[in-house]
């Protein structure tokens, strides 16, 4: 179940809390407010967190910092309206792997001072973003 980790899930599995705690843990150190992070674990597990910070590249834009088992972490530029796709600015290329969270604030922080990070194959990134766009309708 889709969850915004600002409020605490009434039944959460072992995998759910271990995710919730990670993510949490993550927003933490990257400095991300806990009302606009979320995480689910289904057949789609994923992260978000809606970052604060402002690219020097993208000074209007909003971004959003995703994680996906399959893609690992990755910033993008949220999309300007719900038929758009957003535009991936770096990924940390740890698919599969759940980094540490000072790891993943180095990596934001490297994106925010102009960074680039690995890149991923747009249409698997596009997957897990989907998916967090169809929780909001």
């Amino acid at each position: 179940m889709w969850q915004l980790l600002a409020t605490k899930p009434e039944k959460a599995s072992p995998a759910e809390r271990a995710l919730r705690r990670y993510v949490l843990a993550v927003a933490d150190e990257v400095g991300v407010p806990r009302h606009v992070v979320a995480c689910e674990v289904s057949d789609q597990t994923c992260a978000y967190l809606g970052l604060t910070r402002r690219s020097p590249g993208e000074p209007d834009a909003d971004l959003m910092l995703v994680w996906t088992p399959r893609e690992g972490w990755f910033v993008a530029v949220e999309a300007a309206s719900a038929v758009g796709s957003p535009r991936v600015l770096g990924y940390l290329g740890t698919a599969g792997q759940m980094p540490g969270p000072g790891e993943v604030a180095a990596f934001v922080d490297s994106i925010m001072s102009g960074g680039r990070g690995a890149s991923a194959p747009v249409s698997r990134l596009r997957e897990g973003i989907e998916h967090f766009r169809a929780q909001d309708t």
